[in-house]
């Protein structure tokens, strides 16, 4: 998905659970660095606390092994792609 999407941007930005320490792990791994917390609706209108994490095609290319095993599909679902 990440080499599609670096077909036509420079960067990638993730916002996760504040609290969901898995996938915020699994984005260091293949290269992502923590921006910023941030407050963002969920889908049920409540407030919730998120991180964000970025990434640019130059550090993600950098991880090709941690590449490797995202395409295998083994990052967790639960990581949320959304552009801010």
């Amino acid at each position: 998905m990440l080499d599609h999407a670096f077909r036509f941007v420079d960067r990638v930005l993730f916002v996760v659970g504040e609290q969901n320490f898995r996938s915020q792990k699994a984005l260091t791994k293949i290269g992502a660095s923590y921006l910023k917390k941030a407050q963002l609706p969920a889908a049920d209108g409540t407030i919730r606390a998120n991180v964000v994490f970025i990434i640019t095609a130059k550090s993600y290319r950098a991880g090709v092994p941690a590449a490797a095993a995202l395409k295998r599909g083994s990052m967790s679902s639960e990581t949320a792609q959304k552009m801010i």
